[in-house]
């Protein structure tokens, strides 16, 4: 599960492009020009960004230039009108991850999305063992002890993510920016509404909660165990 912004202006590729990605379990946001897609990416953390070379008030190659002139770490890749070298060079030199020329397939582009965020500074883990809890976040299966634990969408979505970062801590501002499309009505009570059946579901009754709170700082994961995974475990800021 990553956070993706599309900045396509072609209104048919870019909602494509979401209900591709969508049935992968990402989230997905929307810019129809350069100028939104860079503003959005300044203010929110998206995981990649899927970026038209033609965006329009801002080029793709200006908005790769001056996002990571700012220290911008996102994932990009730059969909380019053509397979010339020079404009995949140009791309790549901005600062773009990967490229893809149109006209391309979805499924093409759904193919170098898992490669990108396969790549070390995003988390590729499937299975997570922890206290006596396995979390196999492709097929959202979760169980305790060997029994399972049915959750919801965003419990899945907060519990994959706080295991991203076991010893980091999170304010509700900080997860509504993650975990949530930025277009949402939603707001910080909806995380503690969350956190709080999570909790109901997960939690030991007389035991100190696995989502730990501590005031001014938020919340994170309280295990009694270090986290192993599938695969390496990498912390991403």
């Amino acid at each position: 599960m990553a956070k993706v912004l599309i900045v396509e202006g072609n209104k048919c590729r870019a909602e494509a492009l979401r209900t591709c990605l969508s049935r992968e379990q990402h989230i997905v946001e929307i810019a129809d020009n350069g100028a939104t897609g860079l503003e959005q990416l300044y203010f929110n953390h998206f995981d990649l960004c899927i970026l038209n070379w033609d965006a329009s008030l801002l080029s793709g190659v200006e908005l790769v230039t001056q996002y990571r002139s700012a220290g911008g770490n996102s994932r990009i890749l730059m969909l380019t009108q053509s397979a010339s070298e020079q404009d995949i060079v140009q791309a790549l030199d901005a600062g773009a991850d990967d490229c893809v020329a149109q006209p391309y397939r979805i499924t093409e582009v759904a193919a170098r999305v898992r490669a990108v965020l396969r790549r070390p500074n995003l988390i590729v883990t499937k299975i997570y063992h922890f206290n006596d809890f396995v979390f196999n976040t492709e097929a959202k299966y979760l169980t305790r002890a060997g029994v399972e634990i049915k959750l919801q969408g965003k419990e899945y979505q907060l519990l994959e993510f706080l295991l991203r970062y076991p010893n980091r801590f999170f304010k509700a501002e900080a997860l509504l920016r993650r975990l949530w499309e930025s277009s949402r009505q939603v707001s910080e009570e909806t995380v503690r509404t969350i956190i709080k059946t999570l909790r109901r579901k997960i939690d030991n009754p007389g035991s100190p909660s696995i989502i730990f709170t501590l005031p001014g700082l938020g919340y994170r994961l309280n295990l009694s165990c270090q986290v192993d995974s599938t695969s390496s475990l990498q912390a991403v800021s």
